[in-house]
């Protein structure tokens, strides 16, 4: 069963947007950058695509 987005899920996304990194996003949300980067990937699995890019953080 696909995971339902909730509001939780839009702030872990516009906070590493707005952070830029998931070194600086993860402690801001409460999170480590492995739970962080999980719950990301758990997400774009949800959404069907990649959020950000690999080497520069930024929307796709």
């Amino acid at each position: 069963m696909a995971m339902r987005l909730e509001m939780r899920h839009l702030v872990i996304v516009l906070t590493t947007a707005d952070l830029g990194t998931l070194r600086q996003a993860a402690p801001a949300l409460g999170m480590s950058q492995i739970a962080l980067s999980a719950q990301l990937r758990r997400i774009e699995r949800t959404l069907g695509g990649n959020c950000f890019g690999m080497t520069i953080m930024r929307w796709c």
